[in-house]
C-alpha cells in the first residue's frame, strides 16, 4: 500500500472514530483535509489511555508548477509608498511632509498678506499638533522630529540648528523648503 493510501486510510479511521465519539465538527474538518486540492496527506492516530484519541495530521504541499508561477508573480511590497519629485517617502514621512508643507505654504501666504516674515522655527510638537497626533506624548513628538530629520536628509527641508536661551535649547531656525522640494 502506498503512503498516500495509508494516509487516506488513517484519516478515514480517524474520522470514523471522531464520529463515534460525537465530535462532528472535528470529523468534518478532518474529512475536508482529505479532499484538499494539491496536497499529499499522511496521518497517524495517536491514542492515550487517559484522554480521548488525538489525531495528528501532517500535510505537505505537492510541488505544482501553478504554485511556483503564483510565487513568482507576487511582487514584494515596497516600504516607500509615496513620492514627491522622485524622492521616495514612507507613509509616516508623507504625512509629516504634507503637514510641514502646508505650514510653510501658510507662512508664505501670511508673509505676503501681512508683510511679516511669519514664524522662524518649527518644532516637532507644533507639527504633531497640526497633524492631530497625540502631541502631549514625548514618544510621538520624537517620532515627528525624527521624520523631520529624515526629510532634511532627503533634501525636502532645510533649517539651521540654533541654541536658544540660558538652557541652550536647540531649535530648527530658518526652516524652509529644501533643494529637492
Amino acid at each position: 500500500m502506498s503512503k498516500q493510501n495509508e494516509g487516506s486510510a488513517a484519516i478515514h479511521n480517524a474520522v470514523s472514530q471522531l464520529l463515534i465519539n460525537g465530535n462532528v465538527k472535528g470529523a468534518l474538518a478532518l474529512a475536508n483535509c482529505l479532499h484538499a486540492p494539491g496536497r499529499s496527506i499522511t496521518a497517524s492516530a495517536v491514542t492515550s489511555p487517559k484522554r480521548e484519541k488525538k489525531v495528528v495530521i501532517k500535510t505537505t504541499k505537492a510541488k505544482v508548477s501553478l504554485v511556483k508561477a503564483k510565487a513568482k508573480a507576487k511582487v514584494k511590497s515596497s516600504r516607500y509608498t509615496h513620492a514627491h519629485k522622485d524622492v521616495k517617502l514612507t507613509t509616516r514621512q508623507w504625512a509629516v511632509w504634507l503637514a510641514v508643507k502646508a505650514l510653510l505654504n501658510a507662512k508664505e501666504e501670511y508673509a505676503k498678506a501681512a508683510g511679516h516674515d511669519g514664524f522662524y522655527s518649527l518644532s516637532g510638537k507644533f507639527v504633531a499638533t497640526f497633524m492631530g497626533t497625540p502631541f502631549w506624548t514625548k514618544k510621538e513628538v520624537d517620532r515627528v522630529n525624527a521624520v523631520m530629520v529624515d526629510l532634511n536628509k532627503k533634501g525636502l527641508l532645510t533649517w539651521a540648528k540654533e541654541k536658544v536661551g540660558k538652557s541652550k535649547r536647540k531649535i530648527k531656525g530658518s526652516i524652509a523648503f529644501g533643494p529637492k522640494a
